[in-house]
């Protein structure tokens, strides 16, 4: 198991999957060269997958995002809790296909 360090305020943690064909260098990781750093490496004879963990910079309409995901979490009949998770998937016209999960905890209020 490895701990995630956490975003600062105005950055997202983001965590990728990718794979690649083998004949790729798995200890080349995407991102490297951006300061993401390697969660897990599996090589194998056909394929090699990475997963990736980075900052990125929160934008104000991701803000405005969590602000709305916020706001519904507190009209919906929920036990009230200082952190929340959401998830997002689906399929971009490129062919690509994301899954997102957004999760926060905010500050102790004590």
């Amino acid at each position: 198991m490895k701990w995630l360090a956490p975003p600062g305020p105005d950055e997202i943690g983001v965590v990728s999957l990718f794979i690649a064909p083998s004949h790729e260098e798995p200890d080349a990781w995407p991102g490297a060269s951006h300061g993401s750093d390697p969660i897990g490496i599996i090589a194998t004879r056909s394929r090699v997958a990475w997963l990736v963990y980075g900052k990125n910079p929160c934008d104000k309409a991701t803000q405005s995002f969590f602000a709305e995901q916020r706001a519904r979490l507190s009209l919906a009949n929920v036990p009230k809790a200082r952190g929340y998770r959401s998830v997002a998937w689906g399929n971009r016209e490129s062919g690509d296909r994301f899954f997102i999960e957004f999760a926060w905890q905010d500050p102790d209020p004590a």
